[in-house]
């Protein structure tokens, strides 16, 4: 399985709205994205990260990589959410989306 991330400056956000508004076309892939389709990607700076990017890297820290994909956007959906309203004053939703074929499998699924 492979996890791949972006920050997103405002040009690149066009592409990943584009990327949210529907499931992937392929089988078996899991999107997780740092903005819902209307959204904007904010910087956590006193980390170093973006928000999303920062609490991404700390639960794949914290747990070595050993968790399922619906632990991993749990925490990070929460976590963005409630720090970007203290650190940057606006609300950030990461976004989930999911190819057909894994909507009822897809939280469960390994990282490692």
């Amino acid at each position: 399985m492979k996890v791949l991330k972006k920050d997103s400056s405002e040009e690149e956000n066009f592409f990943l709205r584009r990327a949210v508004k529907s499931p992937p076309k392929r089988r078996n892939a899991v999107f997780l994205t740092e903005i819902c389709r209307i959204g904007t990607a904010f910087p956590y700076q006193e980390k170093g990260h973006g928000m999303f990017t920062y609490f991404l890297l700390k639960k794949l820290r914290e747990s070595k990589g050993n968790c399922t994909l619906g632990e991993l956007s749990d925490y990070i959906t929460t976590k963005v959410q409630q720090q970007s309203v203290v650190v940057n004053r606006k609300s950030q939703t990461p976004t989930i989306n999911v190819a057909t074929a894994l909507q009822d499998s897809w939280k469960d699924m390994k990282l490692k």
